[in-house]
């Protein structure tokens, strides 16, 4: 997304809050759809704490069917 989307030169800079908001967008437009989401670089590598309160704390803004 980072790339191909935003036009970003890698895909290093991108924002949880920016992938987010994509997925937010494909959840509202496929509510019977199973999406899956990559999370940004760094967001996990800290330690395995955060590698779980990232997403749990993200995504759970993320509408449901």
């Amino acid at each position: 997304m980072a790339n191909v989307v935003l036009g970003q030169e890698t895909t290093l800079h991108i924002t949880i809050d920016e992938m987010c908001h994509h997925v937010r967008a494909v959840a509202a437009a496929k509510p019977e759809a199973h999406v899956v989401a990559d999370m940004p670089w760094l967001s996990y590598h800290v330690d395995s704490e955060k590698a779980f309160a990232t997403p749990r704390s993200s995504f759970a803004r993320v509408p449901t069917a």
